[in-house]
């Protein structure tokens, strides 16, 4: 993967991040992945992301996967309603994942 697709992703993941968490919501996010919030940050910074934390962040925020991508197209899908940090909130069986 080169470089300008990975600094091009981890813009694209903070944008939806700060949009849905606030500009301080990363350690929120990392617990709604199930991640350590170190981890969360590095992707931010650009580290490969792992397919499936990838598919679980679209599921938790409702982004756009073309947009993810790309850059183009609507940030996120036309089923947002629903998802995002407030969807999980007194949904354990959402937040716990499959």
């Amino acid at each position: 993967m080169n470089q300008q697709l990975l600094a091009g992703l981890a813009q694209r993941v903070r944008e939806i991040r700060e949009d849905l968490y606030g500009p301080h919501g990363a350690r929120s996010l990392a617990d709604a992945l199930e991640l350590p919030p170190q981890t969360w940050a590095n992707y931010e910074r650009g580290v490969i992301i792992p397919a499936q934390v990838i598919l679980a962040f679209i599921e938790v925020t409702g982004a756009d996967p073309h947009w993810l991508l790309t850059g183009q197209g609507e940030r996120y899908t036309s089923r947002r309603a629903g998802t995002g940090p407030r969807a999980l909130v007194g949904r354990p069986d959402r937040a716990a994942g499959p």
